[in-house]
């Protein structure tokens, strides 16, 4: 027995008669994995728009535009500039992020090519979304070059006071629950737990608590750059006092001639 199907591949519809059951079979196996190769996951206008356009705006628009400003003969302000790329190559080859330029720049692969160029690497957060986006096709509505006003506004110092708003760093301060967990070599103060429940999520474990011979020769190293002599590990290792560090600090901190700037003037 034959049978005559169709089957929808790449947005078009095949017809395919005169198969037998087996013959069907393995074409639709075929089909189905040549499709799971092609497809990626499917980036829309909401990832473009919050993700991608905002930090092109902020880190690439006043170097690399269609108005005036294009360094490299780079364009990156719209769809066409982007895919045509610069005097470096093609910018962006859609569906792989490993040899686009752009993300290659954006991680600091190569030393001679880095964005932004006198500007901190991004963020890895911000790396992941455009290694993303660019492996689920690159897909840019920017159809058309900004016009003059569009992109003195999406460049102004206002638009990037909005955008470093987001900034981690301008986040309003928030109590931050710790895990509450401590060995019995640590103070249980909540920086400790922090910094063991990151060892734990790492799978490390945190170093013994310092004898106070190492203790002080560490602090005096620090401070003075010299050992601390053996009396002062002596009397160091003899007094029981919780003061005895901070002392041993302050003590360290004035002999070693330290000032502050308030103190120099």
């Amino acid at each position: 027995m034959t049978w005559m199907h169709l089957f929808r591949f790449n947005g078009n519809y095949l017809k395919v008669s005169g198969l037998s059951i087996a013959e069907l079979t393995i074409v639709t196996l075929l089909l189905s994995v040549q499709i799971s190769k092609t497809e990626n996951p499917i980036i829309d206008v909401e990832f473009f728009e919050s993700r991608i356009r905002p930090v092109l705006a902020q880190e690439c628009y006043a170097c690399h535009n269609s108005r005036g400003t294009s360094k490299g003969d780079l364009i990156l302000d719209h769809r066409a500039g982007l895919l045509k790329g610069g005097r470096s190559g093609k910018a962006l080859i859609p569906g792989n992020a490993k040899r686009s330029l752009l993300v290659r720049a954006i991680k600091h692969q190569d030393s001679d090519l880095t964005m932004p160029k006198d500007g901190a690497k991004l963020d890895e957060e911000t790396v992941a979304d455009f290694t993303e986006w660019v492996n689920s096709g690159a897909m840019d509505p920017r159809d058309a070059p900004p016009s003059k006003e569009e992109l003195d506004q999406a460049t102004s110092w206002e638009a990037v006071r909005d955008r470093r708003k987001l900034w981690w760093s301008f986040q309003p301060i928030r109590e931050t629950p710790s895990s509450g967990e401590k060995t019995t070599s640590q103070s249980g103060h909540p920086v400790d737990q922090f910094i063991l429940a990151e060892l734990k999520e790492r799978g490390l474990s945190p170093a013994n608590e310092a004898n106070r011979k190492t203790l002080i020769r560490r602090l005096s190293i620090i401070l003075t750059g010299l050992p601390p002599s053996p009396e002062q590990i002596t009397h160091f290792e003899n007094d029981p006092s919780e003061t005895a560090y901070p002392d041993l600090a302050c003590i360290s901190h004035t002999s070693s001639g330290i000032r502050t700037r308030s103190q120099n003037f």
